[in-house]
């Protein structure tokens, strides 16, 4: 299995704590350590001025969305009037008694 790395915030984070807690002086600390003193001043300035940058990732979260499915209007009821070359269409909403008395004024 392949070996894990951290990010390099959080794998400095360590080795800048340990020199704060050391007492020695950058340099010597570097020296010790076998790390560039030039990289660990740099690093230790970052990170005090992006803490959020030394702390580890949170695991993805997936949150199920559910959207509105968009209501489609239903088409108007076309009605042709005794084979007339014209038809009334009539909404799906509409008065069904309003319809019928129209109807019967048209035939």
């Amino acid at each position: 299995m392949p070996e894990v790395r951290q990010p390099a915030a959080a794998r400095w984070s360590v080795v800048v704590r340990e020199f704060e807690a050391s007492g020695l002086t950058l340099r010597e600390f570097a020296q010790r350590r076998d790390v560039n003193a030039s990289t660990l001043g740099w690093w230790r300035a970052r990170l005090r001025r992006y803490p959020h940058e030394a702390e580890p990732a949170r695991p993805a979260a997936f949150v199920e969305v559910t959207l509105p499915v968009p209501v489609r209007p239903k088409p108007p009821l076309r009605v042709r009037v005794d084979g007339r070359p014209w038809f009334v269409e009539v909404p799906d909403d509409a008065d069904h008694d309003g319809v019928r008395r129209l109807l019967e004024a048209l035939c």
